[in-house]
């Protein structure tokens, strides 16, 4: 699977870019919120990139940020949606507007996207609904282990605020769960120091 590519960017129209690594080149399909941030053609381009697969086709998408990257992949999950709409559902909204738990969709928004009718913007709502949920209830968890409680309660008595610890505890566990309990107060004194 190709994960990401960076090269020169040697064709770029609204419906797909062409970049050049070693050699090759290679077609991808973008984002309108990707196309107006790259470079003239010519200039160096990385791109997060998903890897599709069909049965009579493989497609590349890229994508400038991890972000539209991560949404692209949540919305492709949704029955019905496939990799063309969620590129319109990007390219109209976004990811600095939505949260990275997609709560910031809104009905009326989705249904000003080309392709997303009524039926379809409820079953996204109600799809995003399901996703926000199930994150909600893993952060949750992860927040209930006796040394995240304790780390949040030493840092509030060191002054920080709750919802900057919450955020900055979950961060920090979301890569190991198992950290004894002074290296996840010293990692998180780190990372809350240069907000």
């Amino acid at each position: 699977m190709i994960e990401s590519l960076h090269g020169r960017l040697i064709e770029k129209t609204v419906d797909g870019i062409v970049v050049d690594t070693h050699g090759v080149g290679y077609g991808l399909k973008i984002p309108l919120t990707t196309y107006y941030s790259l470079p003239e053609k010519g200039g160096d381009v990385t791109l997060f990139v998903h890897t599709h697969i069909k049965e009579d086709a493989v497609q590349l998408f890229g994508f400038l940020t991890k972000d539209e990257k991560d949404i692209f992949l949540r919305f492709i999950k949704i029955r019905g949606v496939g990799p063309k709409l969620s590129l319109n559902i990007l390219s109209y909204l976004p990811v600095k507007d939505l949260s990275s738990t997609l709560a910031g969709i809104d009905f009326n928004t989705l249904i000003s996207i080309p392709g997303v009718g009524k039926k379809m913007a409820e079953r996204i709502l109600f799809e995003v609904k399901g996703i926000i949920e199930k994150e909600n209830s893993k952060e949750t968890k992860d927040l209930d282990s006796e040394f995240a409680k304790q780390a949040h309660s030493a840092l509030i008595n060191l002054g920080f605020p709750s919802t900057q610890i919450d955020k900055v505890i979950k961060e920090i566990m979301k890569d190991d769960k198992s950290l004894p309990l002074e290296t996840l107060i010293r990692k998180s004194l780190k990372l809350l120091t240069k907000i």
